[in-house]
This record gives C-alpha cells, sequence and structure tokens, in this order.
C-alpha cells in the first residue's frame, strides 16, 4: 500500500524546466551607453559635413559663374577681353571674399599671377593659360573711344561680396580676339584651380580662417 502511494506521488511530479531566456528589451545599460555615442557622432558628422559645405559654397557658385561666362562667350554674347575681365574678376572677388583673403585685394598684373600661382601650385597662370589675365588685357597709354554700354547684370554669389574691378587702365586692342584652343585652355585651368579650392574646403581639420598658401 505504501509503495503505490508513494509511485502515485512520484507519477504527480513535474518535470525539471529550465528558465526562460531573457529578452532583449530593456537593453543592458551598456547598449544605452554604446546607443548614446554612435548618435553623438553622427549628429557631429552631419554638423561638420553641413558647416563644410556652407564653406563650399563661394567656391562652388564663383567654379559655376566662370562656366557660365565660358559659355556667354562660346555664344557671342562676350567678347574675349570682357570675357577675359569677368574671369578675373571672379577670381578676384572669390580670393577677397571667399576664402578671404583681403591682402590679395591690391594685388594686380604679375604680383596677382603669382599670387594665383601660388595657390595653384603652379605657374600656370604667370607662364601658361592664365597669362591673358594679367596687366597684357590693359594699355595704360592707350585712350580707346569710350562707348556708353548697359551695365551687365551682376552675377549672385552667396555669402560673397562684389569687389570693384582693378583699375588699371583700359582693355588692349591688341587682346580683342582669342583663338578656341586658348579659350579651352584657359576654361581647363581655372576648373582645375577651382578643382584645387574645393578640395581644400574640405580638410575638415583645418577649420581656421583661411589665408594665402
Amino acid at each position: 500500500m505504501a509503495a503505490m502511494m508513494q509511485a502515485d506521488s512520484l507519477r504527480q511530479l513535474r518535470g525539471i524546466h529550465l528558465p526562460a531566456e531573457p529578452g532583449w528589451w530593456p537593453p543592458a545599460p551598456g547598449w544605452w551607453l554604446l546607443a548614446a555615442l554612435a548618435l553623438a557622432a553622427l549628429i557631429w558628422a552631419f554638423w561638420a559635413m553641413a558647416a563644410r559645405w556652407r564653406r563650399f559654397g563661394p567656391a562652388r557658385t564663383a567654379r559655376a559663374l566662370c562656366r557660365d561666362a565660358y559659355l556667354a562667350a562660346q555664344a557671342g554674347s562676350l567678347s574675349p577681353a570682357q570675357y577675359l575681365h569677368r574671369i578675373n574678376e571672379l577670381l578676384k572677388r572669390f580670393v577677397i571674399h571667399g576664402i578671404p583673403d583681403a591682402a590679395a585685394r591690391p594685388l594686380s598684373g604679375d604680383p596677382w599671377l603669382r599670387y594665383l600661382d601660388r595657390r595653384h601650385g603652379q605657374a600656370a597662370f604667370s607662364r601658361g593659360a592664365g597669362r591673358c589675365l594679367g596687366a597684357q588685357r590693359f594699355r595704360p597709354d592707350l585712350e580707346a573711344p569710350r562707348k556708353a554700354q548697359p551695365p551687365a547684370k551682376a552675377a549672385s554669389m552667396p555669402n560673397v561680396e562684389a569687389a570693384p574691378a582693378p583699375n588699371i587702365g583700359v582693355l588692349a586692342r591688341s587682346n580683342s580676339s582669342m583663338t578656341g584652343t586658348q579659350s579651352d585652355q584657359l576654361r581647363s585651368l581655372i576648373d582645375r584651380f577651382f578643382a584645387r579650392e574645393c578640395r581644400r574646403f574640405w580638410k575638415f581639420w583645418n577649420a581656421g580662417p583661411r589665408t594665402q598658401r
């Protein structure tokens, strides 16, 4: 009788059950810390990219305006002399207000070309295709007939003020024409110049004011 009761009691016992696996929520404190650090890194990266994109604006805009001037010259809307003057003005406005480097404001002629050479890293302005942007565009002793012309429409450059054109004379008649090869070479040089400037703008660890290099 006792043996039967003991057998019945053993049959009523439940088997051994392991505890349930822990759920993924809520995460452990270490995961919360890791998520906070990742979120902070994403916010900083977004802020840094936005700041660099804003600083890149003047170079990007000046590059686009130089391309527009080239297309206008190809279409005949700008004479070769006007095209050279427009490109030189855009370069000066970018350097003074976009970089900015106020020391370049009084530069003209060969000193201006050498300044562009230093920024570009090559003597492509003083000895190459950019030579036409120097003082040879002007003849101080030439009194060209002054003809009233409607003012050119001012091109807008975000965060870049208009700089006065260099007053070093009147356009030389000897430069009243440019060959297609010269125009293409100058356009290629300007594109390379601004491509280099764009790469400089994207150097994240140089956040201070940009100066002449």
